[in-house]
């Protein structure tokens, strides 16, 4: 069963993980609970009571995690400029499939490539209203939309729209 105002970061916590900016986030959202797994490469000290640090979780136990979670979370920062290339991470297509909306930030080219199925910000107010209006925008979403999504954007796809984009760079 989905916790309402419940969000949740499934991943790696390493540089681009904006820790900073959930926690600011967590702090104005004190009525929402917030949780991350991951393998973690920074200090999760000092956070606000309602965001809890957890350890990685097996492959085959994130799709019974995710249901039961609102939003999911792309809180990632510009490191060395990495998001001028990242579209989708692999959580955003999991985070859709479970039937979760999605709060991300905004930086390079993941607004392009999540567009509308993701709301953003930057700032802790705008990341905080990211997070409620993705709550909002996953409870409007028929039923099906997680499967839909998966058949239009699964490995197939995807892979066939890598080799295009590879093949257009040859001479």
């Amino acid at each position: 069963t989905k916790k309402p105002c419940s969000a949740v970061y499934i991943g790696a916590i390493g540089s681009w993980f904006d820790l900073d900016l959930l926690k600011q986030t967590a702090a104005l959202l004190p009525e929402w609970h917030f949780d991350v797994y991951g393998t973690v490469s920074q200090t999760l000290a000092g956070l606000p009571p309602n965001l809890k640090g957890h350890g990685s979780v097996a492959l085959a136990d994130v799709p019974a995690l995710l249901s039961r979670y609102t939003v999911g979370l792309i809180p990632f920062a510009n490191t060395d400029q990495r998001m001028a290339y990242v579209e989708r991470p692999l959580k955003f297509y999991e985070y859709i499939a479970a039937g979760l909306g999605v709060a991300c930030t905004d930086h390079g080219a993941m607004r392009a490539g999540m567009g509308d199925l993701a709301v953003y910000g930057n700032t802790a107010a705008d990341f905080a209203q990211a997070i409620v209006r993705a709550q909002a925008q996953a409870e409007k979403r028929p039923p099906d939309f997680g499967t839909a999504f998966v058949h239009a954007n699964g490995w197939p796809r995807v892979t066939s729209e890598a080799l295009d984009r590879l093949q257009a760079l040859l001479p």
